[in-house]
């Protein structure tokens, strides 16, 4: 069977993979502040970048409860923002690797970067190895040569 590739650049822009980081703030309504401000470590108004996450709601609401109300107006608000990308890859490499079910996606994308697939696999066990091996077959992927795409990366 022939590769599909070797890709040397892609006429679209690049669609990477995110993550998403979520994590929950309070907001601090205070009369005459104008600009957005967030509970602080230290329990003061801080600007979005310094102030203090909490991984649920839960545990936002438990901090507002210890809170000295004073003055102000408390809100939870979830955060959530895009971090990546984590993989750069032109958009044919893309579609195929979102075509191919989970466990073995894993293994193409590692022989996409270079990886020795092949040696990792049949030291694990080789009737894993096989396996692997024939499901990519499928979607065009010899792990048992090395990778011969190239990346051009900016």
């Amino acid at each position: 069977m022939t590769e599909i590739f070797p890709v040397m650049a892609s006429k679209k822009p690049e669609i990477p993979f995110y993550y998403d980081n979520s994590y929950w703030v309070i907001r601090v309504y205070q009369p005459r502040q104008r600009e957005a401000r967030y509970l602080g470590e230290r329990k003061e108004p801080v600007p979005l970048q310094d102030a203090r996450q909490f991984s649920s709601p839960i545990s936002a609401h438990r901090a507002i409860a210890r809170l000295n109300k004073g003055n102000g107006l408390y809100e939870v608000e979830s955060i959530t923002e895009m971090v990546g990308p984590l993989y750069t890859w032109p958009e044919e490499i893309t579609d195929l690797i979102m075509q191919i079910p989970s466990p073995y996606m894993y293994a193409a994308m590692a022989w996409f970067e270079g990886d020795d697939v092949c040696g990792r696999l049949k030291t694990m066990a080789p009737r894993t190895y096989y396996r692997y091996r024939k499901r990519l077959l499928e979607f065009g992927i010899d792990i048992s040569k090395p990778s011969t795409v190239i990346v051009l990366r900016k």
